[in-house]
């Protein structure tokens, strides 16, 4: 078998705006699944998709442990997540070190004195980007080895985040692999000794110059956005330096709608339908186009609810979800992966303290009513809960995270995504055992949701709903940003140029060829 990717064709009239949007994607190539038996399916699918296919292990896993009747233990969807989340945080990096940079570096002759202050302040400060103790200092220190926003220098680091990836990966696998439809082996994955500090350095090293927790902590709006900038030597501090002096905040704004969290009740409905391949390639929520993937997860933290606030949601607000999400991951990953509470850092071990109070309940397929539960604010909504370098008691955070002092997405984690699936809906054929079974993950891009009907032990249909479709839908968030962008004056050179950022900042999931004209 090959690739499933194919590649989007964006066409866009600089003249009046309109942006046509096609897609080589075999949105219904998972058919090929058809007749095989589900541990084929498990085994085979992740192969078959060059980016992400972590996130699509554990969607797929799930999707056909609910149609089997199987109940995973907790230990194997913890670790499930964990590597979900390890794979998200080796994709932010990929974006913030390479293609981020590669679309800005027609103008980083112009950051080399923005880049000179950063570097000044560096070393008057000192370097503090410590990940373990909770001392980090966000914005007090720079990273001379990446101060600059040229791609040489950001790329440099790129080898050294897919090697940390990778030994974490191949360690997991030499033990067992949690995402097997063999318990015993999940069992025995789901136990695995697994090292995530290389991984972890690098966020701090490469994109924050801070743990993750105390940036998350620090950098709460627009203005300790700026300053944290500004004091810091990372690519990805000089790529929000780049946006701001270049006017580009509030690029390519628009009015697009976020899709909600665990949207289960309509989009199992809709893949359930006679018009389902449609919905695949062209998805909508309640008849609206809506984006999935970072922007839609932390849109309720603070710095975003501010940049959003302030400039839409534009390519500021995307970079800076960009990095609230990989700092989220990256405290994720280092609470799932360490074996005892001891081994992880201070502010980790507060999260883990107070996890029991901060879980939200996660409400049932079957008591949600299609008709009567539309979301008044379809941005995400989940308890989320900040971490500071003392390790506060629980009741003191908990009691923060009430009043709304918000960083790290809880829910997320115990929610229904990152290779989980929705309860048992009757009127849906969907449940333990039922031949049906729907499973879902966060992946870097977006939200991915599996699912797939069986009957008598094989794979009678499989379905695969994946970001790309609802980020680049026709009518979708890319589409109108770049129209956005076009009408804002930009022509020629300078207007595929911003298109391109836009297009990077949104993120397929596929190649793409761009044509202005």
């Amino acid at each position: 078998m090959s690739d499933l990717a194919g590649q989007l064709e964006i066409r866009l009239d600089q003249r009046s705006g309109a942006v046509a949007i096609g897609s080589s994607r075999p949105v219904t190539a998972a058919r090929v699944f058809a007749g095989k038996s589900p541990a084929e399916v498990v085994r085979q699918l992740p192969t078959l998709f060059s980016l992400c296919g972590t996130a699509q292990a554990a969607a797929c896993t799930a999707a056909c442990e609910q149609a089997l009747g199987r109940q995973p233990s907790a230990a194997v969807l913890a670790r499930r997540r964990a590597l979900v989340q390890a794979e998200t945080i080796k994709e932010h990096l990929w974006r913030l070190l390479l293609d981020w940079p590669k679309m800005l570096e027609c103008k980083a002759e112009a950051m080399g004195n923005i880049n000179a202050n950063a570097n000044a302040n560096a070393n008057a400060n000192g370097s503090s980007k410590s990940r373990g103790n909770g001392k980090g200092n966000a914005g007090a220190g720079a990273n001379a080895r990446a101060s600059t926003l040229a791609l040489p220098t950001a790329a440099s680091a790129m080898p050294r985040v897919m090697q940390a990836f990778m030994a974490l990966r191949q360690a997991q696998q030499a033990v067992g692999d949690p995402f097997s439809l063999d318990e015993q082996q999940a069992e025995r994955g789901a136990a695995a000794e697994i090292d995530s500090s290389r991984l972890l350095d690098l966020v701090a090293d490469q994109a924050l110059e801070a743990a993750p927790a105390d940036w998350l902590h620090a950098v709460d709006r627009l203005a300790t956005l700026q300053r944290w900038s500004e004091q810091t030597g990372t690519p990805a501090a000089g790529l929000v330096r780049a946006l701001v002096a270049q006017g580009l905040a509030g690029c390519g704004a628009n009015s697009v709608l976020r899709l909600p969290d665990s949207p289960w009740q309509q989009l199992a409905w809709s893949l359930a339908s006679v018009e389902a391949d449609a919905f695949i390639a062209a998805p909508q929520w309640r008849q609206e186009c809506a984006e999935t993937g970072p922007l839609a997860r932390v849109a309720a933290q603070p710095l975003i609810a501010d940049l959003l606030a302030r400039h839409g949601n534009g390519l500021l607000t995307r970079l800076a979800a960009l990095l609230v999400d990989l700092a989220q991951s990256a405290c994720r990953l280092e609470v799932m992966l360490s074996t005892t509470v001891e081994g992880a850092s201070n502010t980790a071990r507060s999260w883990v303290a107070n996890s029991a109070t901060l879980e939200p309940q996660a409400e049932a397929i079957s008591n949600v009513d299609p008709e009567n539960s539309r979301l008044q604010d379809l941005g995400r909504t989940a308890m989320s809960a900040s971490f500071t370098a003392s390790g506060e008691p629980k009741s003191v955070l908990a009691n923060k995270v009430m009043a709304g002092d918000t960083g790290i997405d809880v829910g997320a984690d115990v929610g229904m995504n990152d290779g989980t699936s929705p309860d048992r809906d009757p009127r849906l054929g969907i449940g333990t055992g039922t031949g049906t079974g729907v499973g879902s993950a966060e992946a870097a891009r977006g939200l991915l949701v599996h699912r797939v009907t069986m009957i008598n032990g094989r794979v009678e249909q499989y379905q695969i709903l994946a970001p790309t479709e609802w980020n680049f839908h026709p009518q979708g968030v890319v589409a109108q940003g770049l129209t956005a962008i076009a009408r804002s004056g930009a022509e020629g050179a300078e207007l595929e140029r911003l298109a391109r950022l836009y297009i990077t900042a949104v993120d397929p999931c596929v190649d793409y060829k761009l044509y202005v004209s």
